[in-house]
């Protein structure tokens, strides 16, 4: 499976795309439960939390504890599983915790707004999702600190959640009634995200840095930064260097976005007949690990 031609939109969950859990607040959540946590893994935590849902209904407590379940066997519960995931449920639903800014995340998602395709965030959240995006310079709705995007959309603010397709459709409706067909969604969890882009007729992109779903029978990247890269491939021939997600330099992208654009039209012609966009069957693109509501914005 390859990204659809042309691609018009770009519409994108938050939880695991953007953010992530606070080390901090996991970390005394984990304490508090008798269990000492090594921070470098608590974001791999979240991931393997994800896998643990087969299936997804927004608001159902049992689904955030199969969630809270696959964080806690990932940090060590062992024995102690039920009663860490309860505690670590109690401390998602205070709210607050997804705050974890996922590095290079900021970065990739100007690059893909310079590619010149419609933008939406389409999140399950509690209402605070764009006040958030925000504060933390990731976006906005028009100018600002950070992307630009062309619609935001938060679950409790529009009444309806993923996986509902009518959440989708009405982001298409407010980008300016978008074909379906050329649109992707980015998302990391298949039972919300995918099934729910799939099911608008929108092509869904997981978000699977850990290849903890082989099985999933669609596009899957380790990092927004792919997503950048397959949509300047798809676009421009070009197959755009990735930004140190380490150093977190606004400057190294805007670099990079001004070696895409002003490649002369010929080259870029000439570009894409070398570096065709190739299928994901055959492309594994996952060189890169520096991957850094409800009770959790999905």
């Amino acid at each position: 499976m390859s990204l659809p031609q042309p691609l018009d939109a770009v519409l994108l969950d938050v939880g695991g795309v953007f953010h992530l859990p606070d080390h901090d607040r996991i970390v005394a959540a984990m304490g508090r439960a008798g269990i000492d946590v090594d921070p470098a893994d608590l974001d791999r935590a979240h991931y393997a939390g994800v896998k643990a849902l087969t299936n997804f209904r927004e608001g159902d407590r049992k689904i955030w504890l199969a969630y809270n379940r696959g964080y806690a066997h990932a940090l060590g519960a062992d024995g102690r599983v039920e009663a860490v995931a309860e505690t670590l449920l109690n401390e998602f639903t205070t709210g607050g915790v997804w705050t974890r800014i996922i590095p290079g995340s900021p970065e990739a998602l100007a690059q893909i707004a310079a590619t010149g395709v419609k933008l939406a965030i389409v999140s399950n959240a509690d209402g605070s999702v764009e006040a958030q995006l925000a504060a933390d310079g990731i976006c906005q709705i028009g100018p600002g600190p950070g992307t630009a995007m062309d619609a935001i959309l938060d679950s409790t603010v529009v009444g309806v959640a993923k996986p509902d397709p009518k959440i989708f459709e009405i982001a298409l409706e407010r980008l300016g009634g978008i074909d379906p067909a050329r649109a992707i969604h980015v998302g990391d969890t298949p039972a919300a995200d995918c099934a729910g882009a799939h099911a608008a007729g929108i092509t869904p992109v997981l978000i699977d840095p850990h290849d903890d779903h082989e099985d999933f029978d669609g596009i899957r990247v380790s990092s927004l930064q792919h997503v950048a890269d397959l949509i300047n491939t798809a676009r421009f021939g070009l197959f755009v260097p990735t930004v140190d997600t380490e150093a977190h330099s606004p400057r190294a992208a805007d670099d990079v976005s001004h070696r895409a654009s002003s490649v002369e039209p010929q080259a870029k012609t000439a570009c894409l007949s070398e570096c065709e966009m190739p299928s994901v069957a055959t492309t594994n693109l996952r060189a890169i690990r520096k991957v850094s509501g409800s009770p959790r914005p999905t």
